[in-house]
């Protein structure tokens, strides 16, 4: 009852997009199925109960994850301590756990190389094109496959793309870089010449939604050190502008991240203390 009432009355209320607050309510009913005192009355609560609870969920998650679902009990239960239906928090002492920090791992030049040669020779053209794109422009999976060719501008130099979680109106400008224009024009061309589908201004540049098979596929036939995700394509362009000195700041703008370089200058310490 007091999640039904926690969603009703004061989610609403807060600035959250679609995607976060889908996921908010997937740790309501994470708690609800897994603290252990879902159909407890509230008084009776108790630090213990959400101790025991922690304990059995922290083996069970990432710290982050671990530590949102604790940020969402506190939410609860602060709402009830605010409505006097308890007198005290029993999460108070809660400590939340200390992030790893990420160590990303993309593939080196040679490899990302043997990856594109090895999709090609299979002739999954459409699968190597996306590994590309991702690789030279650093889009995300879903912002690779639903760019469109009138979000290119070739005579000026640019891209444009709609940010994470943001309405289709909101625009980021982008540099239309060297090696991802080649890429484009050489996937017009090839579409001009076999006179199929897919080059009209509202078409989709990229024909498929994804191609972790064929990357997985991929790797093993090239026997490279491990298995390639569609997000390391993202990270290979971060380490290679990294690698070319590109500031920061400059990057996180070309990446869409709004922190101003915060999170790259976290997960990418090592990196950036080797080329700085």
């Amino acid at each position: 009852e007091l999640a039904a009432r926690f969603e009703s009355n004061c989610l609403p209320g807060r600035d959250l997009r679609p995607t976060a607050l889908t996921d908010y309510r997937w740790r309501v009913k994470a708690l609800l199925q897994h603290s252990g005192f879902t159909n407890d009355p509230l008084r009776s609560i108790s630090r213990e109960k959400v101790e025991i609870w922690h304990s059995r969920r922290t083996a069970m998650l990432h710290p982050q994850r671990m530590n949102n679902e604790i940020s969402t009990l506190r939410d609860l239960l602060g709402y009830a301590r605010d409505n006097s239906w308890i007198m005290h928090d029993p999460t108070a002492k809660l400590k939340r756990h200390k992030i790893p920090r990420p160590n990303p791992d993309p593939p080196t030049a040679d490899e990302f190389q043997r990856l594109v040669v090895t999709l090609r020779n299979h002739r999954d053209r459409d699968a190597g094109d996306l590994v590309e794109l991702m690789a030279y422009s650093g889009l995300r999976l879903s912002e690779a496959c639903g760019l469109k060719w009138q979000d290119v501008d070739f005579d000026r130099g640019i891209f444009y793309i709609t940010g994470k979680g943001r309405d289709e109106t909101e625009w980021d400008v982008v540099p239309l870089f060297p090696a991802m224009r080649e890429l484009l024009l050489k996937v017009r061309q090839a579409r001009q010449m076999r006179k199929i589908e897919g080059i009209k201004p509202d078409d989709r540049i990229m024909r498929v939604n994804g191609c972790r098979d064929a990357l997985k596929t991929a790797c093993r036939e090239a026997k490279l050190r491990r298995s390639f995700t569609h997000h390391d394509m993202r990270r290979y362009f971060t380490t290679r502008c990294m690698e070319q000195g590109v500031p920061i700041r400059t990057l996180a703008g070309w990446l869409r991240h709004k922190d101003g370089g915060a999170l790259l200058l976290r997960t990418y310490a090592a990196h950036q203390d080797k080329y700085s």
